[in-house]
């Protein structure tokens, strides 16, 4: 009757299987870190430049409203005769 000894070559075959079936397990744990932090630093990224984007259209069209102003400024300066300051003067006594 045998007692289910177990010799030393199947001892050491056994843990060198739980090892590497235990570095394979942390393998895919630190590749599944790595994508998840790949995915967090691509959402950042992608924050950031919307943000930037964001920020190039509100000057944009600041730049537009400030360009219109100076237009109309400028006809209706052009369409006007004398200033305030000449009325003043013409008014003083």
């Amino acid at each position: 009757m045998l007692l289910g000894l177990v010799t030393l070559d199947e001892m050491r075959a056994k843990q060198e299987s739980v090892v590497k079936e235990r570095e394979k397990q942390l393998a895919k744990k630190n590749a599944e870190a790595r994508v998840i932090e790949q995915q967090k630093e691509q959402d950042e990224i992608e924050a950031k430049k919307k943000k930037i984007e964001e920020e190039l259209k509100i000057g944009s069209i600041n730049n537009k409203f400030a360009a219109h102003y100076d237009a109309v400024e400028q006809t209706l300066k052009s369409n006007t005769i004398g200033t305030l300051d000449s009325f003043a003067l013409f008014h003083v006594i």
